[in-house]
């Protein structure tokens, strides 16, 4: 009986080791993000039909309209907005519309095409138009556009001249914060580079290149 018991026992132990050695199956992959889940549910709100139908009231005789339309393009992200927005900067009868779209155009802060535009906007005939390229510059933080800023310092409007001291005057603020950033950037990796150097023993290694106002000694 001892010995029946025994094997009995044996049986069961080796049942359940075999269970233990069978390989596993695999857990199922893991449910995707519940945000890419949800943005492959969003659909575009406009197709490209619609886009097409909202780029013809683009040449609507109601200025209003004409504005809404290109809003709506503009904010769809449509790739017909660009052109059509330069096009009506250009040649549109309004003037407060004109206005709008460089007001628009300051969303596109990266795009050499609208910064041409409106550079060209700078030059033309009436002074809102020239104030409102002015204030899109700035919003553009266009920092390459300052020998043209600066060429509306002889304008004939006395408004324009003093927008265009203002606007470089707040683009030479934005650049000063972007080289006091970099100054200060500067050195804290300087400071860290001798830390590193005196705790080591080591000779410090030679310094990256400086802008030239964080030329000044550091302190020790």
């Amino acid at each position: 009986m001892k010995y029946l018991f025994l094997f009995v026992l044996f049986i069961i132990a080796g049942y359940f080791a075999l269970q233990e050695l069978k390989p596993k199956p695999l857990p199922p992959p893991p449910p995707p993000p519940p945000i890419l889940s949800k943005l492959n549910t969003i659909k575009p709100l406009l197709s490209p039909q619609d886009e097409q139908r909202i780029a013809q009231s683009v040449n609507d005789t109601n200025e209003k309209v004409r504005w809404q339309a290109l809003k709506l393009l503009v904010n769809g992200k449509s790739s017909l907005a660009l052109p059509l927005l330069f096009k009506h900067l250009e040649h549109d009868p309004s003037i407060s519309l004109r206005v709008k779209i460089l007001g628009l155009l300051s969303q596109y802060k990266s795009n050499n095409d609208v910064l041409t535009h409106v550079l060209a906007a700078l030059k033309d005939y009436n002074p809102d138009i020239r104030l409102a390229a002015l204030q899109t510059l700035d919003d553009m933080s266009a920092y390459s556009a300052a020998p043209n800023i600066t060429a509306l310092l002889s304008d004939g409007s006395g408004p324009v001249r003093q927008k265009a001291l203002d606007v470089l005057n707040d683009l030479q603020k934005k650049r000063q914060k972007e080289i006091d950033a970099a100054c200060a950037e500067w050195k804290k990796e300087m400071q860290e580079r001798q830390a590193q150097a005196a705790q080591s023993g080591n000779p410090l290694a030679p310094a990256p290149p400086a802008p030239e106002e964080c030329a000044a000694p550091l302190n020790h």
